[in-house]
């Protein structure tokens, strides 16, 4: 049918198709403009504030994880310090240093821990290459370095070398009580001015801890110096490249400049939005000292605002309402086409393509599910991407920590094969899972898988040199397993292969879980052959020594004898002979005769008295062991040197308590031995003196911080010859040309007998001090 056939009706009254489409997008095209600016305006604010809002989060983050890193770095030099302080080596020096130079314990001297010390420092310095210095110090006598590892000395410039100083920077350094068991830090010593950065910048941080006697006094301190820049270093290198990163202490000196070719930022304490500031506290002694992370970032700043909208709000914007016109056009004349393109992005979408085409249309049903979709995929994208860089982060982490843990082991198995005493794991089935080379040595032989019933037999396991095989039940390793622990139990090893077997004290103790079921058991073996022949070479010595006493005690009773008795016996004989004379020339008369009767009836007494005296020192063998006092056996010897003191003219000065002392256990006749042997060693070093410079001081007391009686004896003599004073105990040492040498040596056997000791100082006027020390127990205290 033609356009002009008359069965068609006329079109008059109706509205072209063309000229309605133009008027509905008219339409729409007005509502879009009246819509766009209020639109636009909250799209730009909002865009803005999420931009701004999820960079900040970011720059968060990487402050954070710079602090971490920090903290933790810092966190691991006192768990070290801990570590370093429980170790055999520190354990060795401080029973060496309390012991007097010889860790009896151990069977080493102090020289022999200062190198284990030392071998054990360079382990620890390898492995952790932060650690710019480990010291051991002495600090009794002005801080001798005992033990001391340092990377590079050279770079070590502006500072002192030894090792105190840094300890007296502390916040409780050695002139405050420092208390065991506790890690001090120092004071972070940036070498910049506040508000400069200079390159490249050092950051020195020293962590101490004390070491301590058996009775509290202190004899040491270990002190590790960490260089802070490694730690900062790392923490810079978290920050992405568009970032910088700022370090500062409480006292606002900047410890990290990431380009110190860069001037400092002015903002950098203002309250520029493109800061992050993070405290973290690194001393936990001293909370309010704090480091401060800032964390900028220059190049990523939203323009200002201009006027009503931004600029590129507003081209955006024209740009979307051009868009929008053109797709009202398109919409009305291709709705069926819109929707087809939608449905094919649907369905790329949810395979994964989140960059298909969408349609480009802001009305109706077709765009709402148009900016649902669009809006979704922006959505997934970002988590995706925000997942995708918290995966990275997360292997980066697991990189780092893996690395640190190999780091670890390496050390852990460096300390193991370094360490002076043998150990031994096994598992709760008596398997061997871990040892070390000296265990081996120790042993004979490396441990394999075998019963424990064979261990005695194979490995050569005895009570003692009897030959008589330990019983599986009395292993010390075995008795682990079972969940008993034992102590320093001495056994005898001898290998089937070894001609010669060795004395090894054991300590065994139980492996447990967090549950506390028993795991497994470790053992620590300490070769103890050469302590048991020294102590049975020193038991020998004493008894030598005893028997010399014994000599020198016969020899003595004897002089005195002679000595003493000699003065009444030749009194007597001058009585005798006088009255004999006056009887042949007349002149005796009866008062006379009376006179020289009762004078020789007197002498005879005083002969008589000192015969008992002596007999009773003689009739008594074997030493009594009663409760006495000790002021009393001072006086005993005093009164038995009396006629020395008289004809040398000695002046005795005697001080003490007096009755007052409490009692000790012991035989009072040898301990008054040994102080004759001390004052008449005083007495012989006074013999060249001039008459009137005789002076002896006898002074008792007791000392309730040590639980010990004192005495002290003190002399005018020309004091401690210093050829000979780190040997004056010793047998057969002497300068005197016609003396032994036995008396002080007997003297000091005699005195540890009690438990006691002798010490030796100068005299403040001249001559020498020689103190007494006896120990009190509370039980023998009256």
């Amino acid at each position: 049918m033609s356009r002009g056939s008359p069965d068609r009706p006329p079109r008059v009254g109706r509205i072209p198709r063309r000229s309605l489409s133009l008027r509905l997008s008219g339409t729409f095209i007005a509502l879009l403009i009246a819509a766009a600016i209020p639109v636009g305006y909250l799209f730009d604010r909002g865009r803005t504030e999420a931009i701004s809002h999820s960079h900040l989060e970011h720059m968060e983050r990487q402050a954070e994880r710079a602090a971490d890193e920090v903290t933790g770095m810092i966190e691991r030099l006192r768990s070290d310090v801990r570590f370093l302080a429980g170790t055999p080596p520190i354990r060795g020096i401080r029973r060496a240093l309390d012991g007097g130079g010889i860790d009896l314990q151990g069977s080493s001297s102090l020289q022999q821990w200062q190198e284990r010390l030392h071998q054990l420092f360079l382990a620890f310095a390898k492995a952790k290459p932060h650690y710019v210095r480990l010291c051991f110090v002495d600090i009794r006598d002005q801080g001798v370095e005992l033990a001391r590892v340092e990377r590079d000395p050279d770079a070590r410039d502006e500072r002192p070398d030894d090792c105190v100083q840094p300890a007296l920077d502390l916040p409780h350094g050695p002139a405050s009580p420092m208390q065991a068991d506790k890690v001090y830090l120092s004071r972070l010593s940036p070498r910049q001015a506040p508000g400069q950065a200079h390159t490249p910048v050092t950051s020195l941080l020293v962590a101490a801890t004390p070491i301590q006697g058996p009775g509290g006094r202190r004899l040491g301190a270990l002190l590790v110096e960490m260089d802070l820049h490694q730690a900062l270093a790392r923490a810079c290198a978290t920050a992405d490249a568009a970032e910088s990163l700022y370090v500062l202490d409480e006292n606002d000196h900047l410890l990290l400049h990431p380009d110190a070719q860069r001037p400092l930022p002015a903002n950098l304490d203002t309250g520029e939005p493109r800061k992050v500031v993070v405290m973290r506290p690194w001393d936990p002694q001293d909370p309010q000292l704090q480091l401060r992370f800032v964390v900028t970032d220059a190049s990523h700043r939203p323009e200002q605002m201009e006027g009503f909208i931004r600029r590129d709000s507003v081209l955006g914007m024209a740009a979307l309402l051009a868009l929008a016109i053109g797709l009202v056009i398109w919409t009305v004349h291709r709705e069926t086409a819109s929707l087809r393109t939608l449905a094919v992005a649907a369905q790329d979408i949810a395979d994964g393509d989140y960059s298909a085409p969408l349609p480009l249309t802001d009305s109706g049903e077709v765009g709402s599910l148009a900016r649902a979709f669009r809006d979704m995929a922006s959505e997934v994208q970002k988590r995706e991407r925000a997942l995708a860089e918290l995966n990275r982060d997360l292997e980066q982490r697991v990189r780092e920590r893996t690395t640190e843990l190999k780091r670890q082991h390496d050390l852990q198995g460096s300390i193991l094969e370094n360490v002076a005493d043998g150990i031994l794991v096994t598992d709760a089935r008596g398997r061997f899972l871990l040892w070390n080379a000296r265990a081996i040595q120790l042993i004979g032989a490396p441990p394999v898988d075998m019963a424990a019933e064979e261990w005695a037999s194979s490995y050569g396991i005895f009570k003692d040199e009897s030959g008589e095989l330990l019983t599986t039940e009395a292993l010390p390793l075995m008795r682990a397993i079972r969940g008993e622990s034992s102590d320093n139990l001495e056994l005898f090893l001898r290998h089937p292969e070894q001609a010669q077997g060795r004395w090894i004290e054991v300590t065994a103790r139980p492996l447990r879980d967090a549950a506390g079921a028993t795991t497994g058991a470790v053992a620590i073996l300490v070769d103890s052959t050469e302590k048991r022949r020294l102590h049975e070479r020193l038991q020998a010595h004493r008894k030598k020594l005893i028997e010399i006493g014994r000599l020198m005690l016969g020899s003595e009773i004897a002089s005195m004898t002679a000595h003493q008795l000699s003065q009444p016996l030749a009194a007597i004989s001058n009585y005798a002979t006088a009255a004999v004379r006056m009887y042949e020339n007349g002149n005796l008369s009866a008062e006379d005769l009376q006179a020289a009767l009762t004078r020789i009836e007197q002498l005879s007494n005083d002969c008589g008295t000192i015969l008992d005296r002596l007999r009773e020192r003689i009739r008594r063998r074997e030493p009594e062991q009663v409760l006495f006092n000790v002021g009393t056996a001072v006086s005993a010897c005093l009164d038995s040197l009396r006629d020395r003191l008289l004809i040398q003219g000695v002046a005795v000065q005697q001080a003490g308590s007096g009755g007052t002392l409490p009692e000790i256990l012991g035989d009072p006749i040898a301990l008054e031995h040994a102080l004759v042997q001390l004052v008449s060693n005083a007495l012989d070093a006074m013999e060249e003196r001039p008459n009137g410079q005789h002076k002896l001081s006898v002074k008792t007391d007791f000392a309730r911080e040590s639980d010990s009686i004192m005495i002290e004896i003190g002399d005018t003599g020309p004091g401690i010859d210093s050829a000979i004073a780190g040997r004056l105990f010793e047998a057969w040492e002497t300068s005197k040309p016609d003396a032994l040498g036995i008396g002080l040596s007997v003297a000091q056997t005699i005195v540890a007998t009690f438990g006691g000791e002798i010490r030796t100082q100068p005299a403040a006027a001249g001559g020498a001090v020689f103190r007494v020390a006896l120990p009190v127990t509370r039980g023998q205290q009256a």
